[in-house]
């Protein structure tokens, strides 16, 4: 059900190289496929950019800050040094489970939903730590609420 709410709010790129697709091992192309998720390959030019060092930024995550910047693309990161590599540059930026709070405050997803697949996230990965779940419950009733308040209900 998240998926088909995601798809019908926005269409998702899904900016990855063949060394970070190859990381997400959970995933198969027929996952991405229902998700409407698409792998973008970086150009070779991108890549050549890429390949000079920048302090605390892998070579990954200049990568993703190319793309973001070439495509005009927001970056979705938790990763501090490539949040800050983009913010630097005017590259839009949102942590790792903001895009939920769009889809509470769009009425496709409800806080108790987005708040369970925090908790999922959470339980798999621990930089998703139990105050950053706990902030984000706060954050999608306080959306749901606002949201209410605009409609009326």
């Amino acid at each position: 059900m998240l998926e088909h709410q995601a798809r019908a709010v926005w269409r998702a790129d899904m900016a990855a190289t063949i060394r970070l697709a190859d990381e997400v091992t959970q995933l198969q192309q027929a996952d991405y496929d229902q998700l409407g998720l698409r792998i973008v390959q970086p150009s070779n030019a991108q890549y050549e950019e890429a390949g000079p060092r920048l302090p605390g930024v892998s070579f990954q995550d200049r990568l993703c800050f190319l793309m973001a910047r070439d495509k005009g693309w927001t970056c979705i990161s938790n990763d501090g040094p490539l949040r800050r590599l983009c913010g630097g540059k005017n590259i839009p930026v949102l942590w790792g489970l903001e895009p939920m709070l769009a889809l509470i405050n769009r009425g496709h997803l409800t806080p108790d939903a987005a708040i369970q697949v925090a908790e999922m996230i959470h339980r798999s990965n621990r930089y998703v730590t139990r105050a950053v779940v706990d902030e984000f419950a706060r954050k999608a009733h306080s959306v749901h609420t606002k949201t209410s308040k605009r409609s009326g209900a």
